[in-house]
């Protein structure tokens, strides 16, 4: 990754987060979690059937 791609990608991550919180005041949003995970396949989580990792808090 150049140094101008991963600049650019930063700030657009940025700004997606500030706006999120920002567009976030009114109450009755539903709630939305993004999980960003390296290599993490469908066969990783538990509620997939893995017995090689616990996510009980995923498998709500």
């Amino acid at each position: 990754m150049t140094n101008a791609s991963f600049v650019k990608t930063t700030y657009s991550s940025l700004l997606i987060v500030l706006l999120g919180i920002f567009s976030s005041q009114a109450a009755d949003r539903p709630n939305v979690l993004l999980i960003l995970a390296d290599d993490l396949g469908i066969g990783g989580l538990h509620c997939y059937g893995t017995d090689y990792l616990e996510t009980p808090n995923i498998d709500r």
